[in-house]
């Protein structure tokens, strides 16, 4: 009698890579969702007084402007911690509150948004003009041409 053939249940590569990466980084991974959502985790009236600042290992920080409102977080910890622990896949166990100043908003924003953007497009000429601006000793026009085309775009990217 023939065996039936054996099937091997396949892991996505991002579960597989998921479960590579070590909890802290799971964990800030999901810091900057954490801090969009924070009115809702929170609730009012914490989360105009406190803010998610960092994860490590099991713990979430947490900053809190008022001393009421960090004995409000620790008396809120288990609700917090069962919504976040829930809405993202993470196995969180404790909330450690700091007193102190609450990181600017700004602080939290995406690196660039959309009307941030800097048009990072180098023209023919931007290139030519930074290909005669140094000299480079060498006969290889399109290293000379990749050094320059990489001048220009620093140059955009970061003012200088």
């Amino acid at each position: 009698m023939a065996k039936a053939p054996r099937s091997f249940g396949a892991t996505p590569l991002h579960q597989l890579i998921w479960k590579t990466l070590p909890p802290e980084v799971r964990g800030e991974l999901f810091l900057r969702d954490i801090r969009k959502g924070w009115k809702e985790l929170a609730g009012n009236p914490l989360e105009r007084y406190s803010a998610p600042f960092r994860i490590r290992e099991d713990t979430l920080f947490v900053m809190a402007e008022h001393p009421a409102a960090a004995q409000e977080m620790q008396f809120q910890e288990r609700r917090i911690l069962k919504k976040i622990n829930r809405e993202f896949s993470l196995s969180l166990s404790r909330i450690r509150v700091t007193l102190g100043p609450l990181p600017r908003k700004e602080a939290f924003r995406e690196p660039f948004r959309k009307e941030e953007k800097r048009n990072l497009f180098t023209s023919p000429e931007e290139i030519c003009r930074e290909k005669e601006a140094f000299s480079l000793s060498t006969e290889n026009e399109e290293l000379q041409r990749s050094l320059a085309e990489l001048r220009a775009v620093y140059k955009k990217r970061f003012g200088k």
